[in-house]
């Protein structure tokens, strides 16, 4: 995560011998934070704020090949997600 853009936004960094090759994961959201990869690595969970007059935070899951995003709560609790290791 960063906030490179002003706004926290997910970021996957792939770090070679010699350079590292960063790339923007999250466009379609005001804030998006706290990423946590699945157990299948293809996956990510993370809490998002859809705009800045959005009252509530939402839990959501980001693939990270497609960038498609299936958003998962909508109350205004949902802060901190979390994966068990066994992806349930």
């Amino acid at each position: 995560m960063s906030d490179r853009t002003g706004q926290p936004q997910i970021y996957q960094m792939e770090l070679g011998a010699n350079s590292y090759n960063v790339e923007r994961l999250t466009y379609d959201c005001f804030q998006c934070a706290k990423a946590k990869f699945l157990p299948d690595g293809l996956n990510l969970v993370h809490v998002r704020r859809e705009t800045r007059q959005s009252p509530t935070y939402q839990i959501a899951i980001l693939n990270i090949e497609t960038l498609r995003v299936i958003t998962l709560t909508g109350t205004s609790l949902d802060e901190s997600p979390s994966v068990a290791p066994n992806g349930v």
